[in-house]
């Protein structure tokens, strides 16, 4: 199965149709850079080990295992807020809004993060799993222990083109 047929058995998918290099929307507002930045910027930012890697909030490097800058000049403060105001903050606003809707209809919500890995992720997967970049859930308020387990995970496809334009926003589908 590949994933755009995940909606027919209740699922939504959720597409940042925008480069992960750009601005990630993986990755906390906070996950900034300050060298890369040719002003102070407005709050105390929060590298982490991403940003440490050049794969913060907005990347740095290009390339896996590569540390060949993306860009040849500082990032204007202007210019990260409105990559955060235009791109990720409506990423996440949207994927607030499917998790709760399907929270609302099913009581417990399985989110599945998959997003852009190399295209050797799949090679030496025994189980035919896809890499997975996280798996998070919400369950019902009480605090008893879920016992379920997320959903069977559908095969990826195999040589398929990307079903995803090149556009520059946010698409759910349901």
């Amino acid at each position: 199965m590949c994933w755009p047929a995940l909606p027919s058995v209740g699922a939504t998918l959720l597409a940042a149709e925008f480069p992960r290099a750009y601005i990630d929307p993986n990755r906390d507002v906070e996950d900034i850079d300050p060298a890369m930045l040719s002003g102070e910027w407005p709050s105390k930012p929060n590298p982490g080990e991403k940003t440490r890697l050049g794969i913060g909030l907005i990347w740095r490097d290009a390339g896996q295992n590569d540390r060949t800058p993306i860009y040849d000049r500082l990032l204007s403060v202007g210019e990260v807020q409105h990559r955060i105001a235009a791109y990720h903050a409506p990423y996440h606003a949207a994927m607030h809004e499917q998790i709760e809707a399907a929270y609302a209809r099913f009581g417990a919500v399985w989110h599945l993060n998959l997003h852009s890995m190399p295209a050797n992720a799949y090679e030496g997967l025994r189980s035919g799993r896809p890499a997975a970049g996280g798996l998070r859930s919400r369950r019902p308020r009480r605090r008893q222990r879920h016992r379920s387990s997320p959903p069977s995970w559908p095969k990826p496809c195999d040589g398929a083109a990307s079903p995803l334009p090149s556009t520059n926003r946010t698409r759910a589908w349901r």
